[in-house]
């Protein structure tokens, strides 16, 4: 025989609060900032992070102005950030980009366009000073010898990149050769007429 359940008893006793195992513990106190425990105001920066964020800025600076086509004041600017930067390869690169910048006043200002090449010219040879190695330092320097005028140096400095692993500074330096090469067909031969 099955007896059924019992129907369960409600207590008219009150709740039982709960167990005391999840007590919130205390928060730590927040830490204070330097700023906080001295006083007066405290130092910005030091001056090494001083001098990086200055040459930051003249590179941002530099950008906006290239950007703008406005390549004089971008080429001077980024004569300053290389003048900021600690590092040489740093430096090699904001010369290098100076030197487009110059490069690019040359081709916008055709009267002018021998003083920015000369100028280029300058930025470049600083770069490669800086770090040999700096390829699109390189480049520049062939882009350099055409507005010059010196195509022979132009297509030595330019087909030694031409095979270059960095397929952007190959195709780059191929396409600058083309330029100043006489039409060939794919042989290698004249084209017939």
């Amino acid at each position: 025989a099955v007896t059924p359940p019992e129907p369960a008893r409600q207590s008219m006793d009150p709740p039982k609060p709960r167990a005391a195992a999840t007590k919130r513990r205390p928060s730590p106190p927040l830490l204070e900032t330097p700023a906080k425990r001295t006083r007066g105001a405290a130092p910005a920066t030091t001056t090494e992070e001083k001098l990086t964020g200055d040459a930051d800025d003249a590179r941002a600076q530099a950008r906006q102005k290239f950007a703008s086509q406005d390549f004089v004041q971008a080429a001077a600017l980024f004569a300053e950030h290389a003048a900021a930067c600690r590092d040489p390869k740093d430096a090699s690169k904001a010369r290098a980009d100076e030197a487009a910048a110059w490069l690019s006043a040359g081709v916008a200002e055709p009267a002018n366009r021998r003083a920015h090449a000369e100028k280029a010219y300058e930025a470049t040879q600083s770069a490669l000073a800086l770090d040999p190695t700096h390829v699109r330092a390189r480049l520049r320097l062939g882009k350099v010898y055409v507005l010059l005028g010196d195509l022979d140096k132009a297509r030595e400095a330019l087909s030694s990149l031409a095979d270059h692993p960095d397929q952007q500074i190959a195709r780059d330096a191929r396409k600058a050769h083309a330029r100043l090469s006489p039409q060939r067909n794919p042989m290698g031969s004249p084209p017939s007429t």
